[in-house]
């Protein structure tokens, strides 16, 4: 479910902001799609962040912002880095997936660096049918928290306070 999208209302908590949307939508699909998880198996859950933002040129410096070393050669800088592009997955647990993105590079039309982060904690080898929404609200729970601590983990504290990142507690 992609749901909140620039220009639409900011993202709170899970419970207030995507909840009950997903509530609405896991109905729909039980009415749909009666039957057990033998007829129609839900067997994975994810959940991710994307943030967009963009930074000042002058001495901007990767590690400020992240918590990643990344090499880049002295040719290669010299020649003017147009962008950089990193994916990476951590398994933080059994039937459990992080894959984070970093995109970073120079726009042209705002001479600003432009900074994307995309990260999505996966859940699988569930056993449910869309029936089950107290199970599957629980493991896109699980998802989300997983993703936040990667997202955590990626960033510093200068880049959460850039994004007003207003709720960092983990749990």
């Amino acid at each position: 479910m992609h749901f909140l999208k620039p220009g639409e209302v900011r993202y709170e908590t899970y419970e207030r902001s995507l909840k009950p949307h997903l509530s609405e939508w896991l109905q729909v699909l039980s009415d749909i799609l009666a039957g057990g998880p033998a007829q129609h198996p839900l067997d994975r859950v994810c959940f991710g962040y994307i943030n967009s933002f963009e930074l000042e040129p002058d001495g901007f410096d990767l590690s400020r912002y992240f918590r990643l070393s990344v090499g880049v050669g002295a040719e290669t800088a010299r020649a003017g880095l147009g962008a950089l592009n990193v994916t990476f997955r951590v398994t933080p647990g059994p039937n459990c997936d992080v894959k984070s993105s970093l995109l970073v590079e120079a726009d042209p039309l705002s001479g600003k660096v432009s900074v994307r982060t995309k990260v999505v904690g996966e859940l699988r080898g569930l056993h449910f049918s869309f029936l089950d929404q107290a199970d599957i609200h629980a493991a896109t729970a699980e998802a989300k928290r997983a993703a936040k601590r990667s997202f955590f983990d990626l960033t510093t504290d200068e880049t959460r306070e850039l994004m007003g990142v207003k709720y960092a507690d983990l749990e």
